[in-house]
């Protein structure tokens, strides 16, 4: 298992966003902000091999769960692009509900999360949910249900979802 982010870095700045952040923001309430991690993929063209690799955002600190999420959802910026990051995650997807649960993040997704599921991509796809969700103190798993159904298998090639996902 990787290292836990002890959410040291936790302040408080003003930032426009979507939803109550946003109107927070128009009352002129600070958010309070903390730097996470979310996981993409990786490709290294001397290798041809992707991995995973942590790259930094700063999210609202009340939910940091769903604000990784939803980070890791918007994918790479445009200058971690050009540096050979990609991501499997659709950007079409949406978490439904999520909760953190006897040890494990319980993670509801739209059924887009099954969308071009098929191998490689499927596994990266769940790396990157998996990894990004087990960053949090307290979370040492993750079950994925989709459209609040849990599922034992996901994608054409019936990769196993069952029991709480971890990092390999």
């Amino acid at each position: 298992k990787g290292k836990k982010d002890p959410g040291a870095s936790v302040q408080v700045i003003p930032v426009a966003q979507r939803g109550e952040d946003a109107k927070k923001a128009e009352e002129g309430k600070a958010l309070t902000v903390r730097e996470v991690s979310i996981f993409l993929v990786r490709f290294d063209e001397r290798t041809e091999k992707t991995s995973m690799a942590a790259v930094r955002r700063k999210v609202n600190a009340e939910n940091p769960l769903d604000s990784a999420l939803a980070a890791l959802i918007a994918g790479p910026s445009a200058g971690e692009k050009r540096r050979g990051y990609l991501t499997a995650v659709p950007a079409t997807l949406r978490v439904l509900d999520s909760k953190i649960q006897n040890g494990n993040a319980v993670i509801d997704f739209s059924g887009d999360i099954e969308w071009g599921a098929t191998g490689s991509v499927l596994l990266s796809r769940i790396d990157q949910i998996v990894y990004t969700a087990t960053q949090f103190e307290g979370v040492g798993g993750v079950i994925i249900r989709i459209n609040g159904r849990r599922k034992n298998f996901i994608g054409s090639d019936g990769l196993a979802i069952g029991g709480p996902l971890h990092r390999k």
